[in-house]
């Protein structure tokens, strides 16, 4: 069962000018996010992720962290992650869709996005690579699958930055 977007599209229409075309397609789920995050509100990023979501870490995540049944990582874990991550003590922040590198077009109800993302908590930024996998059901747009694609460099360090997959191990602890 799929929760209807009525929550989100409102949230949408609250922010005059951000989408012309409601809360249709990938990139309007991807701003419904966004300002979901802002405005800690759990029912209007839940609306937009299928029940069927996964969450997929990279390999050094899955390393640093083996304690994590990451297998198992599906639409209850993320509700739960979702409770801490928008609990207004935190502060977060969510940007995706300002750095989005791969727009794959509509093929038999999904679509695939690669993106580089930006999740603030608290002050700490969390930086990743990650291709978003979205499905359509009843003329209706989804989250299906958030996949780490690949650590993202830190030119301040020459290293990676964490990703949402540390973000969500350190929740899990």
């Amino acid at each position: 069962m799929f929760l209807m977007m009525g929550s989100a599209s409102a949230i949408i229409n609250r922010k005059a000018g951000d989408l012309e075309s409601g809360g249709e397609g990938p990139d309007a789920i991807l701003r419904i996010m966004e300002i979901a995050v802002n405005q800690h509100a759990l029912a209007d990023y839940r609306s937009v992720l299928s029940d069927s979501f996964v969450y997929v870490p990279d390999l050094a995540t899955v390393s640093m962290s083996p304690d994590i049944n990451w297998d198992q990582w599906d639409i209850t874990t993320e509700e739960g992650f979702l409770t801490w991550f928008l609990s207004p003590v935190l502060k977060s922040e969510l940007n995706v869709t300002e750095r989005i590198t791969e727009r794959g077009m509509p093929y038999d109800n999904q679509a695939s996005y690669v993106i580089t993302y930006m999740i603030k908590v608290q002050g700490k930024q969390f930086y990743g690579s990650a291709k978003f996998v979205f499905e359509e059901i009843d003329d209706a747009w989804y989250l299906l699958r958030w996949e780490e694609v690949e650590l993202t460099t830190n030119e301040n360090t020459g290293g990676y930055y964490t990703n949402s997959g540390e973000l969500r191990a350190a929740m899990k602890r």
